[in-house]
């Protein structure tokens, strides 16, 4: 066992290595001076050559008697004295503490010098990291030793090359891949590098390296928790650590001696060591040396490292031995700077908030004090002007309601800060805010729902408390009454993402308390424009409806919002709402047939269950054909066990209550009958059809399904059968719509016994007897004589050159027969009848044509050309060149007062468009639009539907290419250039929604227009209404008033005022990250749930970004200065609408602007004083008063009708949000280039900042 004094024996050996020869004395005031590497390259390297002599044999044998020495201080500080001794000794009057001092720092920056750190062999005795690591181990150990000061043993620079030793190790160790890179040459692409990086062999680690290294951060642990730790060197320690721990992460190694480090320094230097941690805590992609590796597992890892070891530091009792309140507020700020780094990218935020979100838990949730300190600081967060800022505050909210611990012991008044904020966010300007707000609060209902299944769930009453905190239902002022008209409003939103949150967060919401009249504005989001919206309310209606079957109100509102979308243009709409369909009915409907057939004899079906009947008893035509269509697309995927439904609608037409549903889907079914059913079914059908024929509902289906199985029905019935249908058809006792079925029955069951001609002539024969009888007598029976002329159309293509039988059709065509008046209902079968003669016959057709239109054009009667429209459609299927002539007359009936008829008309030409029949040809466009801004709520959302969707994907340019044209239509000014000269005047006034008062209207319309446009769509726009209105003005093309009292309605300055508002609008603008304005319209970031963002996607948009300023540059800038000049000419009012239009490219294109209007100081000044003599009227007008009250009050019908365009659009925008401010004064600064000033130094110089505590901009409201 060694004794001390063999202990100090060692420590004079390892001093005497040191003296080596070739550094001087001269040398060693060189390094220690920090001259050395002044020198040149030559004496540097023969100074380095000196080391040779120096093995690493030797510097671990001085490494191990420093540990020793160490020890024996520890014990006795006192023997340090001993060691200064020994050091300070002369040999050969050698000062030996500086020789050594100055050899321990040439071999730390040998290795710092060396382009690789292994210039040799990592297990090579000779190898310069060796040596470099154990010069600093000793080095670090020789700082430990008391007296140090006064031999001035710690030299920043020295413990600063120690500190790049420790680094490099590291590098060699854990990501040596960077040395690899670094060492092949600078021309080689990226690529190359990565596959070198990828092709090298895997590196041998020498263990002892390994050892060297951990013992030099052994080193560093100790020498950190001294309290008389230089303080200059705790920055240079935090930065190598921290480096060191981001480089162990590369391979996921544990880095516990670096929090080690971090620990030790924290007692005396926390606010540096959590300053230091906050980088990794942000996931700032800086913090991380770059490489070929994973950058994302490798931000992960450090990101999870430095999350442990804050939490471990915040949580330390030295932390706590500080003072609860000063080391909560210590915490707080960290978490204010977390808020304040908050990162753009979504999986980024996502982990900073989960770190946020379990430090507050570990250190401040236990504290009400910090607690509210910190959700006021997140509540002015949340109003910061930063989209980002605002984002990240919704997000941690939204975790902070929802986090375990909190749902476990809620606290009211925090819970209603939260809240609220969540409630405050949902009406933010920005549409991702607006989301982030929306979803965290239906992830809060949710909860809140799911807990109340918990009994005594404490979280649950809270959310319940404040929801009904106030009993008075008219109380404005409860947070349920504010969160009802909230999601109320945000399904009107313009942004498809909020309007799915919001029908979402409904979805838990009327599930806890349901409302009828909310669901019914639910239903109508089914005909939304958007995709992802209509397939989110008939997950909604579906939803609400499963929990509460048996609501007839439910059962209505959901077979009208969700059937008709199994017809919607779009398939994945299409496919959802077949599932919603299979899932709600069909099932339902086998469950209960199931149910039925293995019941005992005491048991019952629930109610539940029961209820899918009354919901399919509600269904009228139109909706069975919806569900008719369902069924079809089930079978057509193979869904439905076809077999399996026809054994449950066998026994079903047997049931009363299940008579209907069974005999709709037998009637889908019919083609696939004959494979399926037997001959004791036949008998069933024949039986159900003599025994219920007088009495049943389901003719026409029966007799439907009765011709697909008629090869199999046994001859005697068929017989039977077509004997009965031959007398009443000869009777006409069928209703109109049964006799075509009967009809098609009759020569199925006949094709194999009576001939076919035989029946046919006996039933023109009943026919020809009728109307010899009407034409002698006249018309007595009305119903009779339709039957018959239904029976005639039906029967014509037997009878393809029986002109006196077309004779008796066209004789009730006319008004009047006989000198009497002919019953519109006669007239209108009739017309039904000659349209089913056209379509067997082209030659009638073309000859009926005419009269067709002209009945169409002056009829009064709704039904007569409601028949006639369906006639034309049909026709123009067969024969599309003689009927495409006449679609203007056609489209011409959206201008009809009768609600069906515009209806009717709609539905028709988007069919015959979408099968390709038509074209958009002429003014066609403009019909279709008139109905968009329709008086009736449900034709207008339906003209939407189709324009937004099957027709703009048929025609994507649609809206593009006819907008001039629309801005003429609508202000009822005719432009000769374009299509719209095809128009009538009369046409042209009644699609016209010209004045200040009908502006709203064509608002509507523009702005639904815009709203289906791409962004490339929108830059071409821009340049069409610059090239088509406002050129053609600058141009004189389009003449303006000389006195601007003789301007009016349909005026070209209506024109101009239009186009000038859509161009300054907000909806022209290019989506959030490829426009080129500041703000929210400069944020890229894409909605998590909705259309996650790609490369390809923002290529396209930093495209369209371009794009759009070059439009700007070259055309617009030089046509709207161009029009500045004939306004001003004219003293036009409409001068005030481009000024409008100037202030907004200003805020949006400012240095393009200002770029363009450099090379003209003169007219930057003109147009600086106009802008400022425009927000001074703004002022003036927002400020003036009737009869004491603000204007901006004042909302009466008399100031609506006469307020101007701009005034409106104005007005709306301050009313919808608050803004943070305004950008005028930047604006005519930027312009104004002779008032230009420069803040004074001393400004800059007054600025004070907090060490973690940065100050946020906060916006108003």
């Amino acid at each position: 066992m060694r004794t001390e004094h063999d202990v100090w024996d060692e420590l004079r050996q390892c001093v005497a290595f040191f003296d080596l020869r070739g550094i001087t004395d001269e040398d060693v005031e060189d390094i220690l001076s920090q001259k050395f590497q002044m020198l040149n390259a030559g004496h540097k390297d023969e100074t380095y050559n000196c080391l040779d002599v120096l093995p690493t044999a030797r510097l671990e044998r001085t490494a191990s008697c420093f540990t020793s020495v160490l020890k024996l201080i520890q014990k006795n500080p006192s023997k340090s004295n001993i060691f200064w001794e020994t050091l300070s000794g002369a040999i050969d009057e050698r000062v030996m503490h500086r020789t050594i001092l100055a050899t321990l720092d040439l071999c730390m920056s040998k290795v710092s010098a060396l382009a690789k750190v292994d210039g040799s062999t990592p297990t090579d005795a000779q190898s310069p990291l060796s040596k470099g690591l154990l010069a600093a181990n000793i080095y670090l150990m020789w700082l430990h030793i008391p007296g140090g000061s006064a031999y001035s043993v710690f030299m920043p620079f020295v413990y600063q090359d120690a500190l790049w030793v420790l680094l490099g190790w590291a590098k060699f160790m854990y990501a040596p891949v960077l040395d690899e890179l670094a060492s092949t040459s600078a021309g080689r692409s990226g690529q190359t590098k990565r596959k070198q990086a990828k092709a090298s062999t895997t590196r041998v680690l020498s263990t002892e390296l390994a050892t060297y290294g951990h013992d030099v951060l052994d080193a560093l642990v100790s020498l950190g928790s001294m309290r008389s730790f230089d303080v200059d060197a705790v920055a240079a320690t935090l930065d190598a650590v921290v480096s060191i721990a981001a480089l162990m992460a590369v391979q996921v190694a544990p880095a516990d001696q670096c929090r080690h480090v971090l620990k030790a320094l924290y007692p005396q230097h926390a606010h540096q060591v959590l300053g230091r941690l906050m980088p990794s805590l942000a996931v700032q992609s800086k913090s991380l040396p770059r490489g070929s590796w994973d950058s994302q597992q490798h931000m992960t890892a450090f990101h999870a490292w430095s999350l442990e070891t804050t939490d471990q530091l915040l949580g330390s009792a030295d932390h706590h031995e500080a003072g609860d309140e000063e080391g909560t507020l210590l915490v707080v700020c960290v978490l204010q700077q977390l808020c304040i780094r908050s990162p753009d990218k979504t999986e980024d935020r996502k982990q900073v908030a989960a770190a946020l979100v379990a430090l507050f838990y570990h250190h401040v949730h236990p504290h009400a004090a910090a607690t509210s300190t910190f959700l006021t600081f997140l509540d002015s967060f949340s109003r910061s002007d930063k989209v980002a800022c605002r984002q990240f505050a919704v997000e941690v909210t939204t975790q902070l309601i929802l986090n375990d611990q909190w749902t476990t012991t809620p606290d009211q008044h925090s819970f209603r800060l939260m809240y609220a904020l969540l409630l405050q966010r949902a009406s933010d300007r920005s549409v991702w805010v607006r989301n982030k707000a929306l979803v965290g609060l239906t992830a809060v209902l949710a909860r809140s729902a799911a807990l109340q299944q918990t009994p005594s769930s404490p979280w649950s009453h809270a959310v319940v408390a404040e929801l009904t905190k106030t009993t008075n239902p008219r109380d404005d002022d409860a947070v349920s009454s504010q969160l009802s008209r909230l999601l109320q409003n945000r399904l009107q939103d313009d942004k498809k993402m909020v309007r799915k949150s919001a029908l979402q967060a409904l979805e838990v919401l009327l599930v806890m308390e349901p409302d009828m009249a909310m669901v019914a504005e639910i239903q109508l989001k089914c005909t939304d424009s958007s995709i992802v919206v209509r397939k989110q309310a008939m997950q909604v209606l579906t939803t609400l409806l499963s929990k509460d079957p048996t609501n007839r109100d439910l059962q209505s509102i959901w077979n009208w919002g969700v059937l008709p979308l199994v017809n919607d243009p779009e398939p994945t709409v299409q496919t959802s709402c077949v599932d919603f369909v299979h899932a709600t009915l069909c099932q339902r409907l086998w469950e209960w047939h199931d149910r039925r057939r293995r019941r005992q004899d005491n048991d019952t079906i629930p109610p539940s269950l029961a209820a899918v009947l009354d919901q399919f008893a509600q269904l009228d035509r139109m909706l069975v054909n919806f569900f008719q269509v369902a069924i079809r697309h089930l079978v057509k995927r193979g869904k439905l066990d076809v077999c399996d439904v026809v054994r449950h609608c066998m026994q079903g037409i047997k049931l009363p209550q299940a008579e209907s549903s069974s005999w709709v889907m037998l009637d889908e079914l019919h083609a696939h009958l004959l494979e399926h059913v037997t001959a004791a079914d036949c008998r069933v059908l024949t039986n159900m059809w003599n025994d219920k024929l007088p009495e049943n509902d389901h003719t026409l289906r029966m007799l439907r399904v009765l011709s697909s199985v008629a090869p199999r029905v046994a001859a005697m019935d068929a017989s039977a059968i077509a004997t009965g249908l031959q007398q009443s058809l000869h009777a006409f006792s069928f209703p109109m719509n049964v006799i075509p079925g009967a009809i098609l029955a009759l020569r199925q069951l006949n094709s194999h016994s009576q001939p076919r001609s035989l029946w046919v002539v006996d039933l023109w024969s009943a026919c020809d007897t009728v109307m010899n009888d009407v034409v002698g007598r006249g018309i007595t029976d009305v119903t009779r004589l339709q039957r018959v002329l239904c029976t005639m159309g039906d029967l014509w293509c037997d009878m393809d050159q029986y002109t006196q039988r077309l004779q008796h059709i066209h004789r009730f065509l006319l008004p009047s027969f006989n000198h009497e008046t002919t019953p519109a209902a006669v007239r209108a079968v009739a017309f039904l009848a000659l349209g089913k003669v056209s379509l067997a016959s082209q030659a009638i057709a073309k000859d009926s044509m005419t009269m067709f239109i002209r009945e169409l054009q002056t009829s009064d009667n709704v039904a007569i050309r409601s028949n006639i429209l369906l006639i034309l459609g049909d026709l123009c299927m067969q024969y599309t060149s003689m009927v495409e002539v006449y679609v203007p007359t056609i489209a011409a009936c959206v201008l009809n007062p009768d609600v069906l008829l515009r209806r009717n008309v709609l539905l028709m030409l988007t069919q015959l468009i979408l099968q390709g029949y038509i074209k958009w040809k002429d003014a066609l466009v403009h019909y279709f639009l008139h109905l968009v801004v329709d008086d009736n709520v449900e034709l207008a959302h339906l003209a939407r539907h189709v324009l937004s969707g099957a027709l703009l994907q048929k025609t994507p340019n649609l809206f593009t290419t006819k907008f001039v044209e629309t801005i003429f239509v609508l202000n009822n000014a005719m432009d000769p250039s374009t299509s719209v000269a095809a128009l009538s005047d009369a046409d042209v006034h009644a699609l016209s929604c010209s004045g200040a008062d009908r502006f709203p209207r064509r608002w509507d319309v523009y702005q639904f227009m815009l709203s289906t446009m791409t962004d490339f769509q929108k830059v071409d726009l821009t340049g069409k209404l610059t090239r088509g209105i406002l050129e053609e003005v600058s141009e004189q093309k389009l003449h303006l008033h000389a006195n601007p009292t003789d301007i009016r309605d349909n005026s070209v300055e209506r024109v101009v005022q239009d186009a000038l508002l859509v161009l300054s609008s907000s909806e022209i603008k290019l989506s959030p990250g490829g426009g080129s304005g500041d703000g929210d319209d400069n944020y890229n970031q894409m909605d998590d749930m909705d259309a996650p963002s790609s490369s390809m996607k923002d290529a396209t948009r930093n495209l369209a970004s371009k794009l759009a300023k070059k439009n700007l540059v070259v055309n617009v800038i030089p046509v709207v200065i161009g029009v500045k000049h004939q306004l001003e000419a004219k003293r036009s009012p409409v001068m005030r609408y481009l000024l409008h239009y100037i202030q907004d490219l200003m805020t949006s294109f400012k240095d393009e602007v200002t770029d363009v209007l450099n090379m003209d100081p003169q007219l930057a000044k003109e147009i600086a004083f106009d802008l400022k003599q425009y927000k001074a009227q703004k002022l003036a007008k927002s400020r003036a008063s009737f009869g004491g009250t603000s204007s901006m009050g004042v909302n009466t019908p008399l100031l609506k009708k006469h307020m101007t365009p701009l005034t409106r659009i104005l007005r709306e925008r301050r009313s919808s949000f608050q803004d943070c401010g305004s950008d005028d004064d930047s604006v005519m600064k930027t312009l104004d280039f002779s008032t230009r000033e420069v803040p004074p130094p001393s400004a800059a110089r007054g600025r004070s900042f907090a060490p973690l505590v940065e100050v946020v901009p906060v916006e108003v409201g």
